[in-house]
């Protein structure tokens, strides 16, 4: 019909986690959601292209991107700079919005009904570094990830889950927990503007000398 609205397409891409994930969102609500643990850099196009027909839209029918820069997976986040590039280079006029990956996780736990009030989620940079966000049961931490050693683990206390990611160069103590995957609560983080950020250009997680907080037990929650 002549005249009509268009529908409002977005794209969301996560390849920091076990799990790549790429969703199409129309008018804030989801569309489509394509998950999967194998080889990344095919999926993501094939998936892409999947979900595009599966609704009769094309890819300039997208508006806007949301992902994850990081931390995560090494060579995910590569595979997904890869794909953002290519994309923008296709589509200057296209929207990206990006976050790190810890806020992304604990928000969508934070969406659950009865989530845990006070939790602290940790990912794995390399062997003997990690990065923690914790959540104090009304808001995310804005700050930057605290960094942790090898040796710091063991002292964190509470609620304590981990970023799930394709191998782990470090032993978890037993009472750390994976943290859920909640797709489903995607479109609820992507209206909350305290989460997301806009870039000119694809940005990633720094994966050079971290800049972040030292973590001290001081710092830490106590609660459990």
């Amino acid at each position: 019909m002549k005249g009509a609205r268009q529908p409002k397409i977005g794209l969301w891409l996560d390849t920091s986690c076990t799990e790549t994930s790429l969703a199409l969102l129309q008018d804030g609500e989801l569309l489509t959601l394509r998950t999967s643990s194998e080889n990344a850099l095919d999926f993501i196009f094939t998936a892409l292209d999947s979900s595009l027909a599966e609704h009769s839209l094309s890819f300039k029918d997208i508006i806007k991107i949301h992902y994850c820069g990081g931390p995560g997976s090494t060579l995910g986040l590569r595979i997904a700079a890869m794909a953002l590039k290519t994309w923008k280079a296709l589509r200057p006029r296209i929207e990206l919005f990006t976050s790190n990956s810890l806020l992304v996780q604990t928000a969508l736990l934070a969406e659950e009904p009865n989530h845990p009030t006070n939790f602290t989620l940790i990912a794995q940079h390399r062997k003997g570094l990690w990065y923690s966000l914790e959540y104090n049961g009304k808001q995310y931490s804005k700050d930057k990830p605290n960094t942790l050693s090898d040796e710091d683990i063991p002292k964190l206390r509470g609620i304590i889950f981990h970023m799930q990611q394709r191998k782990f160069a470090s032993n978890l103590p037993d009472n750390f927990q994976p943290m859920p995957i909640l797709h489903k609560h995607i479109p609820e983080i992507l209206q909350n503007n305290e989460i997301f950020h806009p870039v000119d250009k694809p940005e990633f997680f720094d994966t050079g000398t971290p800049t972040f907080s030292k973590w001290t037990p001081e710092r830490h929650s106590k609660s459990t």
